[in-house]
């Protein structure tokens, strides 16, 4: 047991703390004691116990917050980290010093990658574990030390992430859950009282003196058998300690006393049941079958709680966590940037094939109807592509595609040679036009010569999301520049520029943009290799915006 003034854990049977002094009141009831209620009046208490408990379990606040951290907690082990993070800011709502809502947000930002708002809930948990009664501490440090292992990850891993060079954010909480698993959280400052006793005696000694109000010096022995006194007896707190524990150390009036209650109430013992039993089974045994349903009660909430999520998750939201879940976990980022690959010149294709992953992503309503696309740009084999995707509902549709039809794989060993790829887009009328450029410097033109050749497709974006090409073109060696801007040009594209690339490997080092206006550049990729070298270097210019 616990002193009700310093907090300090003592004996059970001690009458004074041995480190402030405060007077334990014996608060055992007697055990000899037995109260017979009448058989009306405990009816009514029943009835009334099992009103409160099935019929209004769910109106007071801890109850909500439970029912909220429970709904977190269970989006969280399905990997439904939107509706965990409603769940749980919906609990901090209901009580914004729960060190669980807010852990459980800590969580939740973890695994969505965002670790600096982990770092923020992490330590408003800690701040809200600082401020915490000692035994709502002490019972949630319990429930903590159950996942010891996996929170002290968490900890870690959410101030490694967030580049918390002092680490110190969580720090309490590893401290509670270590000090529960050890059994002494009673001596954790985080959570003790100041003590009013002096600073000279930290530890109890084998004779400590608590000094009551009236300055008497009583003795104490560790196991409060035998209380002695100062010299003087007129002191009345001695009188009155010393008849409390006469009856205790005294066994024959105790067992005389403990045999008379029970001769009394033997014959009323007997006669009781009878009337219990008949009023007491119907009333326990009605509401059992009536209040069946409670539980079923408990499970509606949560296909309830599920509606709100849809209604506030935007097509934008689920998009963007489409993005970052399940289309970086298929093709991840692209990490041939700034490096070189080995190139086969007999064999271009295979060494074009190491060229794959993600280049770029961004949520944008490329079709005018109000609700945004996600583009997804890529490397598939040496060619730039691109995706539509389209949130419906609670899932989110692949409307199509668009692919370059010529890559980095037709270089020519005698040659030096440069490649630029790129995915670009322009605005028509409100809505966009998805395109992807080529210009190849010193690629086969055939016959096993150098050339330079330049490509262009262009696709409009339908009413359903599903892109369609409407222009392309190409040229070689600056012939058929015309036939090549009378192509694109459905797209409102020039195409003037197309003779000037001829031998200049730099045409659309600035991006399309810079040789054509009105036109946005996403993604530009380039590579080029010295003649003869069979290494090809390689460079990633992303420029789009994937806003969390």
């Amino acid at each position: 047991m616990r002193c009700p003034k310093c907090k300090k854990k003592i004996e059970k049977n001690q009458k004074f703390c041995n480190y402030c002094g405060e007077e334990i009141k014996n608060q055992e009831k007697n055990k000899n004691i037995k109260i017979f209620l009448p058989i009306g009046a405990g009816c009514i208490c029943i009835l009334v116990i099992v009103v409160a408990v099935f019929v209004m379990p769910k109106t007071t606040p801890a109850s909500k917050l439970q029912a909220k951290l429970d709904l977190g907690n269970k989006y969280l082990a399905e990997a439904n980290y939107e509706k965990a993070e409603i769940a749980f800011s919906e609990a901090l709502k209901i009580d914004e010093k729960s060190p669980a809502a807010a852990m459980g947000l800590a969580d939740t930002y973890n695994k969505q990658k965002k670790p600096y708002k982990a770092a923020q809930y992490l330590a408003k948990a800690s701040d809200n574990v600082k401020n915490m009664k000692l035994s709502d501490a002490e019972e949630y440090a319990k429930q903590l030390s159950e996942q010891k292992d996996y929170y002290e990850k968490l900890i870690r891993d959410i101030n490694e992430k967030s580049n918390n060079n002092n680490k110190t954010e969580g720090e309490i909480i590893i401290q509670v859950i270590q000090d529960v698993d050890n059994d002494e959280s009673e001596d954790n400052k985080i959570f003790t009282t100041p003590t009013p006793t002096p600073e000279a005696d930290p530890e109890p000694t084998d004779n400590p003196t608590p000094t009551p109000v009236d300055g008497t010096e009583v003795f104490l022995s560790t196991e409060d058998s035998e209380i002695s006194s100062t010299p003087v007896p007129e002191e009345t707190p001695t009188p009155e300690i010393t008849e409390e524990p006469v009856p205790e150390e005294t066994p024959v009036p105790e067992t005389t006393e403990e045999s008379i209650p029970e001769e009394a109430p033997a014959p009323e013992i007997t006669e009781e049941p009878v009337q219990e039993e008949a009023p007491v089974p119907e009333i326990t045994e009605e509401p059992m079958p009536e209040e069946a349903p409670a539980p079923e009660i408990t499970e509606e909430p949560v296909p309830e709680e599920t509606s709100i999520p849809e209604e506030t998750v935007s097509s934008g939201e689920l998009l963007i966590a489409y993005a970052n879940e399940v289309i970086l976990s298929q093709s991840p980022y692209a990490s041939f940037n700034g490096s070189a690959i080995s190139y086969d010149y007999g064999n271009g294709a295979g060494s074009a094939a190491a060229l794959n992953g993600t280049l770029g992503m961004e949520c944008m309503d490329l079709n005018g109807d109000g609700l945004e696309e996600l583009l997804v740009i890529s490397m598939k084999s040496g060619k730039i592509a691109f995706d539509v995707y389209e949130a419906e509902g609670e899932s989110v549709v692949l409307k199509g595609s668009g692919t370059a039809d010529a890559g980095f794989e037709g270089a020519v060993e005698g040659a030096p040679y440069s490649g630029t790829q790129e995915c670009f887009i322009k605005e028509n009328s409100g809505t966009y036009y998805v395109g992807i450029v080529c210009h190849y410097v010193g690629t086969n033109a055939g016959d096993g010569n150098p050339c330079t050749r330049t490509f262009a497709w262009i696709y409009s974006i339908g009413a359903d999301g599903t892109p369609s090409g409407i222009a392309s073109g190409s040229c070689s060696d600056g012939a058929d520049a015309d036939s090549f801007s009378g192509g694109i040009s459905p797209a409102g594209l020039s195409g003037s520029w197309a003779g000037e690339g001829l031998d200049n490997p730099g045409l659309l080092s600035g991006g399309l943009s810079s040789v054509e206006s009105g036109v946005e550049d996403l993604v530009i990729v380039t590579g080029s290799m010295e003649a003869g070298s069979g290494s090809m270097n390689m460079s990633i210019e992303d420029k789009t915006i994937l806003e969390d």
